[in-house]
């Protein structure tokens, strides 16, 4: 057994909205993920709310705004941690980056089914690294 166990997500939150402002005319399209996780550590009981914002209602460069928020539930065992990995960082990169394909699916899969633009797939990432440099800033 791993140090980490994924137990379940569920979807807390998805929005899409069309930006009545977007400028068609626009070559690039400007799309930036922002990130944010909270994470909430009860003895080995584990919660983390990953949340994506993409695009923006007031850029004429960004045809919709796309929100996703997942809540994902995992146990914590100490004994199995046979790594000198802190437990704080366990939690923060591997929670990230296990719950991301899922937000990165549920995303592509609101954008396809807008049926307006090309679908739009979150590009493959150390999610984890950009939270951190994210906090940096």
């Amino acid at each position: 057994m791993a140090a980490l166990e994924f137990k379940n997500y569920i979807v807390n939150d998805v929005s899409y909205i069309k930006n009545k402002y977007f400028d068609n005319s626009e070559k690039r399209i400007n799309l930036r993920p922002v990130f944010n996780a909270d994470f909430k550590i009860d003895k080995n009981n584990i919660q983390v709310k990953l949340n994506v914002l993409v695009g923006s209602l007031e850029d004429k460069k960004v045809p919709f705004k796309v929100e996703c928020e997942i809540i994902g539930e995992f146990i914590y065992d100490e004994d199995q941690n046979d790594t000198e990995i802190s437990k704080e960082t366990i939690i923060k990169n591997n929670t990230v980056a296990i719950l991301y394909p899922y937000v990165r699916q549920l995303i592509a899969s609101i954008t396809q089914q807008s049926n307006e633009y090309p679908t739009y797939i979150l590009p493959t990432i150390n999610v984890a690294r950009v939270l951190e440099k994210q906090n940096k800033k």
